[in-house]
């Protein structure tokens, strides 16, 4: 908990700094910069007026016979009595003028993109790719390279499956295995595989149809059948050429929007929204900008307090944060994560690592999998984290030598589960397999590590 709040503080104190700092560049130099450029059309049409008005009252003066002085006393009370306009109605006056187009929102450009895609998809592919945002089109060395990497993920399926059927054989348990359909089904798909290709290797019996028949192609495709290789780029397996439909769901993407609207612009294939910068770029480059010296103090009057604020708030919470890491570290801390159970929590933890790799089994590239997710997000808060917190203790208790032993596989563990969360984000399954994979070998050898290190203790 004092942990919690220590890093509560920090934050707080970067951000209070941050904002307060960010006064010195944002009011007192883009802000200033751009006013004056406009302000210079503000004077522009206020002097235009002013003559105007000047010119109709001396015509009107002449025929009522006024004297000179009389109207330009007149005129200076008018002028004391007019109000300085705000920047947004200076922005509306310049709309109406034509000095300033019309705005172009996010939502106005995601459209004409849309509608540029059937006679542009081929250019807009090209800058989306530049951007990153589309990968390049796989040729077929790539494709069988992406199937042989699939090949060796499902044999190594194969390996755990038939692994954890022997376990639960031993366990008195029955195993669970396509072993066992109905005979009229093994009657259907036996025939298929003899007479196909006498040289591909028939599926483990422990997957289900669906992944028999992607076993078979992947065989295929690894020899270089090029219908093989397209079945699979229609299955998701491998990647598939870009294309107007990826453009069209990037368009889509609330995520990637943004990015692909600006990629769109920086390659003059849509027009981009019009600002006031921009519109009058050549004269804000003349712009006079206050002296540095008053730049500060005008800063320090602004934002001084605040920012002075937040520096303390940063100098408490590490001091906090110092302090109980020298708890923990010593084995004296009270934090709530000094009761964890490492061997219990790892135990808990292969469990779950277990029931994700048998449902990554399944997935199928390019798929959103929020769910699997959500189980690694869960071990992460609830087991891993725990014990990474309580490091001190572990310390103390078995040595820094015997930690090393047993917490550097468990490290490994953690980073491989995080590399399943990203190619989960991703969509790419074969990756996200064998993250999985690897990760539960790592923790199994830190819970071996830990029993060894307990027992000599």
């Amino acid at each position: 908990m004092q942990r919690a709040i220590a890093m509560l503080i920090l934050f707080v104190g970067v951000g209070l700094a941050s904002a307060a700092g960010s006064l010195n560049g944002t009011s007192l130099t883009d802000y200033r910069s751009s006013q004056w450029v406009v302000g210079k059309y503000q004077t522009a049409l206020a002097t235009a007026a002013s003559e105007e008005k000047a010119r109709l009252q001396a015509l009107e003066d002449a025929k009522n016979g006024k004297k000179p002085e009389a109207a330009d006393a007149d005129a200076d009370a008018d002028a004391e009595q007019e109000k300085p306009k705000t920047y947004a109605e200076l922005v509306e006056e310049l709309r109406a003028l034509d000095l300033l187009g019309p705005e172009r929102g996010l939502a106005e450009m995601v459209r004409d993109a849309h509608a540029a895609v059937p006679e542009h998809s081929a250019d807009m592919i090209v800058a989306l790719r530049a951007a990153g945002l589309i990968s390049r089109d796989p040729t077929m060395a790539q494709s069988t390279a992406e199937a042989t990497m699939r090949l060796e993920d499902l044999q190594k399926l194969a390996d755990s499956l038939a692994e954890q059927a022997a376990l639960a054989a031993e366990a008195g348990e029955t195993p669970v295995s396509s072993e066992d359909p109905p005979a009229a089904e093994e009657a259907v798909e036996e025939p298929s595989t003899e007479t196909a290709d006498p040289d591909l290797v028939p599926p483990p019996t422990v997957f289900d149809p669906a992944l028999a028949e992607e076993w078979t192609l992947l065989q295929r495709a690894v020899k270089g059948d090029e219908e093989a290789i397209t079945a699979l780029r229609a299955k998701g397996v491998v990647h598939a050429p870009a294309s107007a439909k990826d453009v069209q769901d990037l368009l889509d993407s609330p995520k990637e929007q943004e990015r692909a609207v600006k990629a769109l612009v920086e390659a003059d294939l849509l027009q981009g929204p019009e600002t006031i910068e921009e519109r009058l770029a050549a004269t804000k480059a003349s712009a006079p900008l206050p002296d540095p010296a008053t730049r500060v103090s005008q800063w320090w009057t602004n934002g001084g307090a605040p920012w002075g604020a937040g520096v303390f708030l940063i100098i408490v919470g590490a001091l906090m944060a110092r302090r109980q890491d020298q708890h923990e570290q010593s084995g004296t801390g009270t934090t709530a994560t000094s009761s964890v159970d490492f061997k219990a929590n790892v135990t808990k933890v292969l469990e779950g690592v277990d029931r994700l790799v048998a449902e990554l089994a399944d997935l199928q590239m390019d798929v959103d999998a929020p769910e699997l997710r959500e189980q690694i997000d869960t071990l992460q808060l609830e087991l891993i984290d725990p014990v990474v917190e309580q490091r001190g203790r572990l310390i103390a208790r078995h040595g820094i030598a015997a930690f090393a032993e047993y917490f550097s596989p468990f490290s490994a563990g953690e980073r491989n589960l995080a590399r399943t969360w990203s190619a989960l984000t991703d969509g790419h399954s074969p990756t996200a397999r064998e993250a999985a994979a690897r990760a539960r070998s790592s923790f199994a050898q830190a819970h071996r590590a830990y029993m060894k290190a307990d027992a000599k203790r």
